[in-house]
């Protein structure tokens, strides 16, 4: 992977002479951007096995929400762990900060006319789409992954932790489980509570004091590089499971593919709100502190194409929120399927190099 130059640009100082009004405009740049600052903490060794992490990234800016700020990562040492981490880290008490403007709290509605007018080349690129997804073949596996991998297994009580809009609950309550939800978004929570009858609880899990031995799956979708403490989260989460209950977490992968082509740009590392980012090797760690003596880990690249063209857009605009033409977005997507269709080939021969990675436990 690559390790970004170390270096940083000084900024020019301003000119003599300049006006005023410049002079005003800085300085209230300057104090919005201290009250948007964000706290840290230093974290040199490995908050999973205690090696020694050195420098993967340096300097990593917000691409997606616009948190102030530059970032650091490290990666363990330790060649079976390999976890990534922020360093400096956001403390626990100012991490609230990265998500003031998080996609949860978009207004999702029409946000300018429409332009009902499609050019020929941007028809015929979302056919070509079509095609490409259909040449793909990942509609069961994706199916499957946004099911936990739960479609086979006998319905019981299930919990998702971290459950967003619960759309994902309604989906696995279609499939005969009794599902919960537990959020700590209060935006979030309130829509999921508006839009659907099953119970969602609001606030931190170990704050809930769910009853132990309650549930026959609890599942965590891109919610563990979130926290400052995986592993007690899992710990929670186990005395939360029914002997023989199972716990299925996905998470982004840190050892992908794709990582290793787009480097800072890849769209996953997404600092600074994701704090850990795991591997196969790292999970498993996990799964063991967390009391889960019986586990499996694996790699999946059903949704490499969302990564990859979002990683494009970062690579060649810098910015995941900037305006790009409808033609632009189409190439952009179908260069996304194209990686993807080159990651699902290349999984055989690289098995844990898929985008995302999924922890399966039994307790």
């Amino acid at each position: 992977m690559t390790r970004w130059d170390r270096g940083r640009r000084a900024e020019p100082s301003p000119a003599p002479g300049a006006p005023t009004r410049i002079l005003e405009l800085e300085t209230a740049m300057s104090v919005t951007e201290e009250a948007a600052h964000i706290g840290t903490q230093d974290c040199p060794a490995c908050p999973l096995c205690g090696s020694v992490g050195s420098l993967l990234h340096v300097g990593m800016e917000d691409r997606l929400f616009h948190v102030p700020g530059k970032w650091n990562s490290r990666q363990c040492d330790n060649a079976a762990c390999g976890l990534v981490w922020l360093d400096p880290m956001p403390r626990r008490e100012e991490i609230h900060k990265a998500y003031a403007t998080y996609y949860t709290h978009e207004d999702k509605g029409r946000q300018g006319p429409s332009d009902r007018r499609k050019g020929l080349a941007v028809r015929l690129l979302r056919v070509y789409k079509r095609l490409l997804k259909m040449l793909i073949g990942a509609r069961q596996a994706r199916e499957n992954h946004e099911l936990m991998y739960l479609r086979d297994t006998a319905p019981g009580r299930l919990l998702e932790i971290g459950c967003g809009s619960g759309k994902r609950l309604a989906r696995l309550a279609a499939l005969g489980w009794r599902v919960e939800g537990q959020e700590v978004d209060e935006k979030a929570w309130a829509a999921a509570k508006a839009k659907y009858p099953f119970e969602v609880h609001l606030g931190e899990l170990h704050a809930l004091a769910l009853e132990e031995n309650a549930f026959d799956a609890v599942v965590l979708n891109h919610v563990i590089e979130h926290v400052h403490e995986p592993v007690a989260l899992l710990e929670e989460a186990r005395r939360l499971l029914k002997p023989g209950g199972v716990l299925v977490a996905n998470t982004p992968n840190a050892m992908s593919q794709i990582h290793g082509i787009f480097g800072t740009g890849w769209y996953s590392l997404d600092p600074p709100r994701h704090l850990h980012l795991f591997s196969p090797r790292s999970l498993s760690i996990l799964a063991r502190r967390a009391g889960f003596a019986q586990h499996e880990t694996w790699t999946s690249s059903v949704n490499a194409d969302y990564v990859a063209a979002s990683s494009l857009k970062i690579r060649g605009m810098g910015d995941m929120k900037a305006r790009e033409d409808r033609l632009a977005k189409e190439r952009r997507i179908v260069a996304g399927l194209y990686f993807q269709l080159w990651a699902m080939r290349s999984h055989a021969g690289l098995p844990d190099g898929g985008e995302e990675c999924t922890l399966r436990a039994i307790k």
